[in-house]
């Protein structure tokens, strides 16, 4: 399967105009060369970049507690041997192999490759995108199945209502979800506070904050999450709107006390996506919902998910759904649930 700018590959069949394959290695010896073996087949030309001898020597700084990169500043091709973006083209392609359920090389052994040392990666893709938008990268995982970088970090376009421009975002949701977000953050820019309880690496902060951007609003996102996160300011900053999002790195609970001893305003839009365990979702309601105004939304992630997540489907039905009397509009957004506070 062809498709001019991307790498789509079905079965290990990489499409025909690339000729050219320059691949990155995030994964253990073994496999990556049982990967790289592949290639031969198509009689495609390789190339390998390796990481800079440094990076084994900065692997302390790089990774800290709970397997998250530490790292604030410096761009993560600053670690390989090249630049590898100065030599796309058409017939070029890059290929980042990793093994999520394996060994990153340049860890300590017990360590796979976490999610968030992708993100710094993601920058720089970024960042390439917005000068060649037909930039061939894909990601290969230890089955051998292939992602264009699009479809790995969930990437889709979000258009903003003032402007009319089309952004790409990368969230974890899906790209009605992203779209509703937006709306929200231009739709009630200036009506009330904004607060997200739980954030990642920060995708769902920075779809209100293009919203409220776009509508002119100086109104601030404040995002709750026990988790310190650096590399979210930088996220934030890669689109423009880190001066419209507040970091604070303490609990739900905490920061309900937070809000309260500051005498903080009456939130207009409250976004619920932090430990999806039944108790964790039940304190956040009830912590939360005395400061969201009349009027305002109350939007939960992952409702109707299953296993460790469906916790939080029984908390929202308990103490919304089963509540109408202070709750009504209900609504549903792909795996997104919506309130609206009477």
């Amino acid at each position: 399967m062809k498709h001019q700018g991307h790498i789509f590959v079905h079965d290990f069949k990489p499409p025909q105009h690339i000729k050219r394959i320059i691949a990155v290695q995030l994964c253990s010896d073994s496999f990556f060369t049982s990967t790289m073996r592949r290639f031969d087949d198509f009689q495609i030309q390789t190339e390998i970049v390796l990481f800079k001898d440094s990076i084994l020597t900065q692997a302390p700084n790089l990774w800290g507690v709970h397997s998250r990169p530490l790292r604030t500043t410096k761009p993560f091709s600053e670690y390989l041997d090249k630049d590898l973006f100065n030599e796309l083209d058409e017939s070029t392609g890059i290929v980042f192999i990793y093994n999520s359920a394996g060994q990153f090389k340049y860890l300590e052994e017990e360590q796979s490759i976490p999610w968030y040392f992708l993100i710094d990666i993601y920058e720089d893709l970024y960042r390439a995108s917005q000068t060649n938008p037909c930039i061939n990268v894909a990601f290969i995982d230890q089955n051998q199945h292939w992602k264009d970088w699009r479809d790995f970090y969930m990437v889709s376009s979000v258009r903003l209502p003032g402007s009319g421009k089309i952004v790409e975002v990368s969230a974890f949701m899906q790209e009605r979800t992203k779209q509703f977000l937006v709306d929200q953050g231009y739709q009630h820019g200036d009506k009330g506070a904004f607060v997200e309880v739980g954030r990642l690496y920060g995708g769902s902060a920075v779809l209100f904050a293009l919203g409220l951007k776009d509508s002119g609003s100086k109104n601030v996102l404040f995002s709750f999450d026990p988790v310190p996160q650096p590399y979210c300011q930088r996220y934030a900053k890669l689109y423009g709107v880190d001066n419209q999002i507040a970091f604070i790195d303490l609990t739900s609970v905490d920061g309900e006390v937070f809000w309260q001893a500051e005498d903080m305003p009456q939130i207009t839009c409250l976004h619920i996506d932090g430990n999806h365990a039944y108790d964790f979702v039940l304190k956040d309601i009830q912590s939360w919902e005395k400061h969201l105004k009349p009027g305002g939304v109350m939007m939960f992630h992952d409702y109707g998910a299953c296993g460790e997540m469906a916790g939080a489907t029984n908390a929202i039905y308990e103490s919304v759904i089963c509540r109408q009397e202070n709750w009504k509009a209900f609504d549903q957004i792909e795996g997104s649930f919506i309130a609206t506070r009477r």
